[in-house]
């Protein structure tokens, strides 16, 4: 006969040994393998004849897409150049409440659970109106709205399960130092302003605690996430210019070894010489960091490019290095209070916690569509009876288009639903309708760019009545 309890006893302390292997071989073995596991989903850019491909990531967050209650609300509708749909979003309702919302010292509140950031033209590094490079600001009083959006980040390597990031766009434009003097890095206000410090480490005592990127981009859990970077601030390659003392900081601008002269910069995915026009170091910037002053660029070549910050010093320590439009690297460097150069910043992430996710990858070979590209505004669509329920839109077609939207309401101005996408080789199409109720309808171009939707402006309206 068998003994049922000592063969009970015998498995509870068979499972007991079990779990105490499992949990002394936590620490050493099974910890090391979630890291190696969680490294695995990122890598170093991928050089090739074609050009770089970036893996990227997604980690925190800040202000991006503009909220409006129409188009032309914001700065960059219009702009022909490189004015794009994508930049803002259109929500009459979600708009009013922004408008009727309380905000905090930084501007910032949130919405149905939405984190969004109001700024008028007094808050920017540089604001202006009638300018094509610049973000069109009609008037000083009237507030404008951000919504916060997750940053996506371009891996440059990775190391000890670290993944050492770059923005994959400009987030912001502010000067390297607010006014012009003689300044390194450990001096300036730009790295007071990213890593929130006190007045106490710029050299016009500027209190960056309350006002900063860091807090604004990322919450505390976040923040425990990036190393503390030793930054290590060498002389001006091409002319000599001091670097200034070495500094400890969880967020950064990149140097001028990043990105050029040196065999690190080649696995960056750069180009080692620093006047080649190279792709790869070109940037564009996000809608609030064109709102900010960002600089952009109006040739078809380089259509929505931006300058943006390095950390070196230019010809002088009064002069800061920066990336030209084009992707060159100018060494002779801006004034360091210069308005309209782009923040891309730059950090050291844990790859073993828990708050980023994978956001696919970028190349280099992709350039972002403007409307004088193939996002151009349709004509209005001709509308006509087809029978007795349904009417058939037409529409002249655009070249190089992924598709069209028709949007159809009751209204000539407002609450417009999308009703129909159709593919590109199509010029027309039929819609299912009441009879005897005035409809508007309106019709606008769409491609996909990295993945991206991005949208032509709508067309003009036209109204039609199915008898």
């Amino acid at each position: 006969m068998i003994n049922l309890k000592k063969k009970t006893s015998a498995m509870v302390m068979s499972v007991v040994l079990t779990i105490m292997m499992v949990v002394t071989l936590t620490p050493a073995a099974l910890l090391a393998e979630t890291e190696n596991v969680s490294a695995a989903t990122v890598s170093a850019p991928k050089v090739t004849s074609g050009g770089t491909t970036w893996d990227c990531v997604y980690f925190g967050s800040y202000p991006q897409t503009e909220i409006v209650s129409e188009a032309s609300q914001c700065g960059t509708y219009g702009n022909s150049y490189w004015g794009l749909s994508s930049d803002y979003e259109v929500d009459s309702g979600l708009y009013e409440k922004l408008q009727n919302a309380s905000y905090d010292s930084n501007g910032d509140t949130a919405v149905d659970g939405v984190k969004y950031r109001r700024i008028k033209q007094s808050d920017v590094t540089y604001g202006t109106s009638g300018s094509s490079n610049h973000y069109n600001w009609s008037d000083s009083t009237t507030y404008h709205y951000f919504r916060y959006d997750k940053i996506k980040w371009r891996v440059l390597e990775t190391s000890g399960g670290y993944a050492f990031l770059l923005a994959d766009k400009a987030l912001d434009a502010q000067r390297y130092n607010t006014a012009k003097a003689s300044v390194t890095w450990e001096q300036s206000t730009i790295r007071s302003w990213l890593n929130g410090y006190g007045k106490t480490s710029n050299i016009y005592g500027t209190d960056y605690t309350q006002k900063n990127f860091i807090n604004s981009a990322f919450s505390s859990s976040e923040q425990s996430a990036i190393r503390t970077a030793e930054v290590i601030n060498d002389n001006s390659i091409q002319f000599g210019t001091a670097g200034g003392n070495d500094t400890q900081d969880k967020v950064f601008l990149l140097a001028e070894s990043d990105v050029w002269n040196t065999d690190k910069a080649v696995s960056h995915g750069f180009s080692k010489a620093y006047n080649d026009y190279d792709k790869a170091r070109r940037s564009y910037s996000t809608t609030y960091a064109k709102a900010m002053g960002t600089y952009s660029r109006t040739d078809y070549v380089y259509a929505g490019n931006c300058y943006w910050w390095l950390r070196s010093p230019g010809y002088n320590n009064s002069s800061e290095t920066f990336i030209m439009y084009g992707g060159s690297v100018n060494t002779t460097g801006f004034s360091v209070n210069n308005f309209e150069v782009g923040v891309r910043p730059a950090l050291y992430l844990n790859l073993s916690s828990q708050v980023w996710s994978n956001a696919g990858t970028v190349s280099s070979e992709v350039k972002i569509t403007s409307q004088t590209d193939t996002q151009k505004e349709l004509r209005k669509p001709v509308v006509k009876k087809l029978s007795k329920s349904y009417v058939k839109v037409f529409w002249n077609s655009i070249p190089g288009e992924r598709g069209y939207e028709i949007a159809r309401s009751k209204c000539s101005s407002e609450k417009f639903n999308v009703v129909k996408r159709v593919s590109c080789k199509y010029k027309s199409t039929i819609i299912k309708t009441p009879r005897n109720v005035k409809y508007y309808y309106k019709i606008r171009a769409y491609k996909t760019v990295s993945g991206k939707r991005v949208y032509g402006p709508w067309s003009s309206v036209v109204s039609y009545t199915l008898r």
